[in-house]
């Protein structure tokens, strides 16, 4: 067991990163709106940051090493909002046209 954490992948550390990000970005959002903790909500959240820092990560590493860790801890804390700001970037960059209102519709169904 010594240096457990020495010998887990850095991806483990982004991941946790961006857990905290999206933990800190609902504690915000409780704190701004005085509604009550919902914990499928905490929980939900805690995934999708998850997902957003990690892909954050992942794509900041490639142009910024140096800054994957606080990439992570971003990419978790805006969540969807960062999900979007990759994906405009994949799409401009391939030249590919994203109908945003295809979007909207299946976010409201």
């Amino acid at each position: 067991m010594d240096n457990f954490l020495g010998k887990l992948p850095p991806e483990v550390f982004w991941v946790i990163l961006a857990v905290f990000g999206g933990i800190a970005r609902y504690l915000h959002m409780f704190l701004e709106t005085d509604k009550p903790i919902i914990a499928i909500k905490l929980f939900s959240s805690v995934f999708v940051s998850a997902f957003a820092g990690f892909v954050t990560a992942q794509t900041v590493i490639l142009l910024y090493p140096e800054w994957v860790y606080v990439a992570a801890g971003v990419g978790g804390f805006l969540s969807t909002r960062m999900i979007d700001v990759l994906t405009d970037m994949a799409a401009n960059r391939l030249n590919i046209k994203i109908n945003k209102d295809i979007d909207k519709k299946n976010d409201t169904e």
